[in-house]
């Protein structure tokens, strides 16, 4: 028993990076004044993990 809680605990943290790199994250973009503007997507805030 302890032996599959393992190993079903192992499976999901080799599977959850690979879920959460199709998240969208930060968003920069270029201003014309030579600054920044930076974005949160709203699915990345629907979406993370709490």
């Amino acid at each position: 028993m302890r032996r599959l809680f393992s190993l079903t605990l192992g499976g999901l943290l080799l599977l959850s990076p690979s879920a959460f790199a199709e998240l969208p994250g930060l968003i920069s973009q270029p201003l014309a004044n030579g600054g920044q503007s930076w974005s949160l997507p709203i699915q990345t805030l629907c979406l993370s993990p709490r």
